[in-house]
């Protein structure tokens, strides 16, 4: 949800709020006595309040106030929010706040939840107003095949995909809730889609799924019912062979696929991509305790095995037996041996100079990590514990560099060695009409692959008196910048060499024409 910014109207509404407030409030203690003779005395001024105060004006989607909305405002560093409700006119305020950063999120019944970051001052005030357009809202109750209620039920909401798109980044792109004592639940604050599925979770049951729900803007699906199967779940615990609990290690069910998840490295960058789903399994607690639930008991002759992983430890396993709907299987022990492997090498750049702070990651030959570490002096990196017995794969990545691996080294090795080349890097001075620098740029950067431009690197950048720098890919590069309100200009075209600084003069960009609206 993008910040919804005040008016003048409401600036003058909120600091009037605010007054009003203020002048209502006492110090603390009775009111003074008048002096003999003398009319009533005028009440001590105010003490001010403590800390920061954010405030704000909460308006649906026609800019009529919302009351009764409910502020959650988290301080950085606290998991308690402060809160606070809306009242008739849609002015919020919450005071005594510490300062530094905050999330402000609002929320009302059938409508779009709102979420801004703001910077509270010491003593001052942060606007956080909130445009809270009409949502979608599910309301239903989960009971067992039984029809007893199902307490403590997580019930999230996704957007419909086709099953082709799989692709998630987090667990839930909506609002999520938990079943009351009587299964009710109520999912709100989503913003209109064409359908949302509700996926529906918990621990001594089978999760269940209510595809294609109605998502039309100001729409409800109501009185759902979600019925629930028994299910089996585990308990157990990841020692090291002397009994030692292992914290942190990743216990997968049997259903779950092993590589769910993978790191991808580009420009400097690492991104945890997650096909599926979330990373899969459960990660053992400080005494090496982990829960599996909703699990399937096997059919006859079927045999269930869970999958221990834990980097520094070679894997591990635990055949499940006497798995029953409805029962929980305790005592489960799955024993972990330490890994032993130890590589030392140093990361290089293109003239040989060790490069520091670099990442340096193992994996073995299947692409499964075996952990990683940071280059020190010189460049100098030692990955030990790595559980494997044959040669890795090592990978490093370095900010301003050109990512570098190598292949097949063999444990103990004391003089591995990865390359990294510098990138490029061009600057630039993008000017409007006027001749004015443009405050913010954003630079696109194509490189010439099987005959095709494609996109790699770039940015958006705040442009100072010198222009804007950005790094530049190796090899044949196109180099174009943007900004709003203005028509996409071309820098020029490059052969850029390891190290290589580029020029790119003055840039001078054309007003984008109006559209036939008038936008």
């Amino acid at each position: 949800m993008k910040p919804h910014r005040r008016g003048p109207f409401g600036a003058t509404l909120a600091a009037l709020a605010l007054c009003l407030a203020a002048g209502v409030a006492w110090a603390g203690g009775s009111a003074p006595k008048a002096p003999p003779g003398k009319g009533p005395a005028k009440p001590p001024a105010p003490a001010p309040a403590a800390g920061g105060t954010v405030s704000g004006i909460v308006t649906d989607g026609e800019g009529a106030p919302v009351a009764g909305a409910s502020i959650e405002v988290t301080c950085e560093g606290s998991r308690t929010p402060a809160k606070a409700t809306s009242d008739a006119k849609g002015f919020y305020a919450v005071r005594g706040l510490p300062a530094g950063k905050a999330s402000v999120v609002v929320r009302a019944r059938g409508r779009v939840t709102s979420s801004e970051q703001v910077t509270v001052p010491a003593t001052g005030l942060a606007v956080a107003d909130a445009k809270l357009p009409p949502g979608v809202r599910y309301t239903g109750r989960v009971v067992n095949l039984r029809g007893e209620a199902v307490e403590g039920a997580r019930v999230t909401a996704r957007r419909s995909r086709p099953d082709d798109m799989e692709l998630w980044f987090s667990s839930a792109e909506g609002e999520e809730a938990t079943s009351a004592k009587d299964g009710a639940f109520a999912v709100d604050g989503l913003e209109p889609r064409n359908k949302y599925d509700l996926k529906i979770e918990h621990r001594r049951y089978l999760p269940a799924t209510m595809p294609g729900l109605d998502a039309t803007a100001g729409g409800s699906v109501t009185d759902l019912e979600v019925l629930l199967e028994d299910a089996a779940w585990v308990s157990g615990t990841v020692v090291d062979p002397t009994g030692k609990p292992v914290p942190g290690a990743r216990v997968r069910r049997p259903d779950e696929d092993e590589a769910s998840g993978r790191w991808v490295s580009f420009g400097g960058f690492r991104v945890r991509v997650v096909l599926g789903g979330d990373d899969a399994g459960v990660e053992t607690d400080a005494k090496g305790r982990f829960e599996l639930g909703s699990m399937k008991p096997p059919e006859e002759g079927e045999t269930y095995v869970v999958r221990v992983h834990a980097l520094g430890w070679f894997p591990g396993e635990a055949k499940l037996t006497g798995l029953a709907a409805g029962k929980e299987l305790a005592g489960v022990t799955v024993t972990l041996k330490p890994g032993t492997g130890v590589v030392s090498g140093v990361v290089v750049d293109d003239r040989g100079e060790g490069v520091v702070g670099a990442q340096v990651d193992a994996a073995d030959a299947e692409g499964e990590s075996l952990g990683g570490t940071k280059t020190g002096a010189g460049g100098a990196f030692r990955l030990e514990r790595l559980a494997t017995t044959a040669a890795v794969h090592l990978e490093a990545t370095a900010y301003a560099h050109e990512d570098g691996s190598t292949e097949k080294v063999a444990l103990d090795a004391k003089d591995a060695k990865v390359e990294l080349k510098r990138l490029g890097r061009l600057r630039v001075r993008v000017l409007d009409p006027d001749g004015k620098p443009v405050p913010k740029v954003r630079v696109r950067t194509f490189v010439e692959e099987d005959g095709k431009n494609r996109p790699r690197g770039g940015g958006t950048f705040v442009q100072d008196d010198k222009g804007v720098e950005s790094l530049l890919p190796l090899g044949e590069v196109d180099v174009k910048v943007e900004a709003e309100g203005f028509e996409p200009a071309d820098v020029g075209s490059y052969t850029v060499e390891p190290g290589q600084s580029v020029d790119g003069g003055e840039v001078r960009l054309q007003r984008a024409a109006a559209t036939s609206d008038g936008g």
